[in-house]
């Protein structure tokens, strides 16, 4: 008898030595469902690019500007811009290149429809669908068990009170919890389909700016990133010509 109980503990400890599974933190995306949620990514696009490249230094090198009085070596953000989709042909393309646009144009910055002497802003969208549609539950899936188990616990805690009134309290305690349910709901409102917008800024072998964002989307919405041809590869940020490279002044701050 000793044998089998000797072979269940061993393959118990075995199970045990198994290392568990590490919890991610607690993070949150975006949700991309309609056009108007586009136009939201196209902003925070804008804002980190022309961020970032306020910091970057003209790739030619030749390129100056006045700040305060001192001649600097100009950014690569003073450009206009150019803004070039490799799925050229995606519904998705259609409608972000022009809103990416407007962003830029109402910060300020000049957009061109043409390479010459720009800042050309690559951007790429994949899409990527996950297997099944099982998630770990929500408060918001057991919000019927506890708000019904809640409104029995009123009724059995006070014995003189009604049926009536019982069924009053729990129906005003469910429109209390009306808007945490509302918010539960929106933040657990997960797919299984995501998209990630990679945008970009490359010259030669070097990559000046990169950044990704990750989006939530609906499964049936992934054909509106996709195109009909192969994916183009993204355009460089030509030098800047030498007509291009005559000072210019920035605006100056007051002492």
């Amino acid at each position: 008898m000793k044998t089998p109980l000797l072979f269940v503990a061993a393959v118990a400890l075995a199970g045990c030595a198994q290392p568990g599974v590490k919890l991610n933190g607690v993070s949150s995306q975006y949700k991309l469902t309609n056009a108007v949620h586009w136009e939201s990514l196209a902003n925070r696009t804008a804002d980190d690019l022309t961020r970032s490249l306020r910091r970057v230094t003209e790739i030619t090198g030749a390129g100056h500007q006045i700040i305060q009085g001192r001649v600097e070596p100009a950014s690569l953000g003073a450009r206009v811009y150019y803004i070039n989709s490799q799925q050229p042909d995606s519904a998705f393309s259609k409608v972000f290149t022009p809103y990416l646009r407007e962003a830029l144009i109402r910060r300020g910055y000049s957009v061109t429809t043409r390479q010459t002497n720009a800042v050309v802003v690559n951007y790429d969208a994949k899409t990527f669908v996950y297997g099944g549609e099982n998630r770990t539950k929500s408060v918001l899936d057991y919000a019927t068990f506890w708000t019904t188990a809640g409104a029995i616990g009123l009724a059995l805690s006070y014995n003189e009170w009604t049926a009536t009134t019982a069924g009053i309290a729990g129906g005003l305690g469910l429109i209390a919890l009306g808007p945490i349910l509302d918010y539960f709901a929106m933040v657990s409102d997960v797919t299984n389909a995501e998209v990630i917008l990679t945008t970009s800024v490359i010259a030669g072998p070097e990559i000046l700016y990169q950044h990704s964002e990750t989006a939530y989307i609906k499964p049936a919405d992934m054909a509106f990133y996709w195109s009909a041809y192969p994916e183009m590869r993204p355009l460089e940020t030509p030098a800047l010509a030498a007509e291009a490279l005559a000072l210019r002044p920035i605006r100056l701050q007051a002492n």
